[in-house]
């Protein structure tokens, strides 16, 4: 292959190539002289049409699979001279049939089963086919699966949702609670937070405003205002 930059200065304004950074081209480029040179490499290819359709067949496979090793690469190259050989004796089937009316050469039918065959064992070795199967499976997975889920949700909706003990509203939490206690929580009055009994150590000189602060997550400011606004009047009220 001719000096790599000027290739790419030379093709760079080639609608394929536009966008492209020199990196992506380069191995555009590579791709395609390997691919060149695999076509070369498939022998007893007689003319243009064949040619075309080896390459065509060659874009497919390269396109949708990935081969790595020199030997599934030759492995490849056989199975395309077996499927334009395919092909060839389909052609040759068919004009002894019309040359011949409706007369089908027996031995070239035989040969045409053996080629099938030989192409359906080169395509189990590369693994082709096996791709789209894996992606069928998976497809009908995925739909068994979302099957099962909304069968769960028609079956277990109800047990999502349940009514606030306090102000009587209902509301959905994303966990099954059939078999769950309700309690009010400890650490909050209405939208404050604030634990009575943490309060009540702070008020016995039994937890620094510090310690307090540090165990809520919040400022000493907070410590002052929830003690003198909630605490202290809440003791005021009990009395």
């Amino acid at each position: 292959m001719q000096d790599i930059k000027a290739k790419i200065n030379q093709v760079r304004s080639f609608k394929q190539y536009k966008g492209k950074t020199d990196a992506e081209i380069e191995e555009m480029l590579l791709a395609n002289e390997a691919k060149k040179e695999m076509l070369n490499e498939i022998t007893f290819l007689i003319d243009k049409d064949e040619k075309k359709f080896a390459q065509e067949l060659l874009d497919s496979y390269l396109e949708e699979y990935n081969f790595s090793s020199f030997s599934e690469k030759d492995t490849l190259k056989n199975l395309v001279y077996f499927e334009v050989l395919g092909e060839r004796i389909k052609k040759f089937i068919n004009k002894e049939s019309d040359e011949k009316a409706g007369a089908i050469p027996t031995h070239m039918v035989e040969q045409l089963i053996e080629n099938s065959e030989q192409i359906t064992k080169l395509k189990e070795v590369l693994g082709i086919g096996k791709k789209k199967e894996q992606d069928l499976t998976w497809l009908q997975t995925w739909k068994d699966l979302e099957k099962k889920a909304l069968d769960y949700y028609k079956s277990h909706a109800g047990e999502n949702y349940l009514k606030c003990p306090y102000c009587q509203k209902m509301f959905r939490v994303l966990m099954r609670v059939s078999d769950k206690e309700i309690v009010k929580s400890t650490f909050f009055e209405g939208t404050k937070l604030y634990n009575k009994k943490l309060f009540s150590l702070y008020h016995d000189k039994r937890l620094t405003q510090g310690e307090l602060a540090e165990i809520l997550g919040v400022s000493a400011y907070y410590i002052d205002d929830i003690y003198n606004n909630l605490f202290l009047k809440s003791l005021q009220n009990e009395h």
